[in-house]
């Protein structure tokens, strides 16, 4: 059998505020912004380089009773209650959660450039560069190849021959959208914006990186409720949208008790959203932080998604690398189709 599913693995360049400084023994250190943290890592198999006590002095050092469980900080005294971080003319608020993560998921960083780039150009042709850090295999003329699994951003990408020279209200659905960075990419490339998540904590975090993004005037719009919840709804108001970005959590509640699980609740929704695609789909974008599922069985979940849509499908792994082209740590896996 002839099996033409290639598995990608995409790390993001450009950043500054961000780089993973060393991982193994089941931990990885990284710097957000001025502080460093080390946190637990399972797929960090390998040695340290760095020496025990540059680990020890860490700014902040994520203890976990499980594997996936919650646990505690032990933070210096000099790490704020939150601060401030970028990302090409993106700016958002770090902070240590009781859930081990930050706020900021640096991987995901392809993902915002891959949806500003398609929002962008589907308006009006201009230079991404402008917006987002330059992607070493970024090219806008030949088409390319993923080299070591750098994000490129060619015609390959978005094959449309003939660009609307008129803006165009692209709109954009972002379920689970937590802290808000990828609703705020393609905010910032002109779409009209519909963030969910059934966190109002989330949503506040997500609206503060809003402000803090010069981006208040954008046309976004703040929704606090469970995904499928709402998807049903906008299947009943005749809602369409032309980009979807999909995150969804292993496991989760909604604001009145219901309950996610990834197995069981994603196909479902996945099925209602095909009934919000409008005539002129642009993309889909599928993460998943449950690495017990692989990025095959996600990326047959979207082909069954956009099935008779045409266009072009990726899947595979979300990683970062330690400085100094170091080792490459898998921090998710992903689907993502464009037309």
């Amino acid at each position: 059998m002839d099996v033409e599913n290639k598995i990608t693995i995409l790390t993001p360049d450009g950043w500054t505020d961000y780089a993973l400084l060393d991982s193994g023994n089941g931990k990885k250190l990284e710097r957000f912004g001025a502080y460093t943290f080390a946190r637990p890592e399972a797929q960090a198999l390998w040695r340290p380089k760095m020496s025990l006590r540059e680990w020890q002095n860490a700014d902040g050092i994520f203890t976990a009773s499980s594997e996936e469980g919650n646990g505690k900080w032990e933070l210096k005294t000099r790490v704020p209650a939150r601060w401030e971080m970028g990302y090409g003319k993106l700016r958002f608020f770090a902070r240590a959660t009781r859930f081990r993560h930050l706020g900021v998921f640096p991987e995901q960083a392809v993902h915002w450039n891959w949806i500003f780039y398609l929002v962008a150009k589907e308006k009006r042709p201009i230079n991404p560069h402008t917006y987002f850090p330059q992607q070493s295999s970024m090219v806008l003329s030949e088409p390319d190849t993923h080299i070591l699994g750098k994000e490129n951003f060619s015609q390959k990408a978005n094959p449309r021959q003939n660009q609307r020279e008129i803006s165009v209200g692209v709109k954009i659905l972002d379920l689970f959208g937590y802290t808000g960075i990828a609703t705020l990419s393609a905010g910032l490339g002109g779409a009209e914006v519909t963030y969910v998540d059934a966190s109002p904590k989330a949503m506040q975090w997500a609206r503060e990186n809003q402000t803090l993004s010069g981006l208040a005037k954008k046309p976004i719009r703040w929704i606090a409720d469970d995904a499928l919840k709402f998807i049903k709804r906008e299947v009943r108001r005749g809602a369409r949208y032309d980009g979807f970005i999909i995150d969804p959590p292993k496991f989760g509640r909604g604001p009145k008790g219901e309950i996610w699980d990834f197995y069981t609740s994603l196909p479902p929704l996945l099925n209602e959203c095909r009934s919000l695609f409008s005539d002129n789909l642009l993309f889909v974008a599928l993460t998943s932080y449950a690495m017990r599922m692989s990025s095959v069985s996600i990326r047959q979940m979207l082909e069954e998604m956009v099935h008779a849509r045409g266009g072009e499908i990726e899947s595979g792994e979300l990683a970062v690398q330690e400085e100094n082209r170091g080792r490459i740590l898998s921090q998710a896996i992903f689907a993502r189709w464009t037309r």
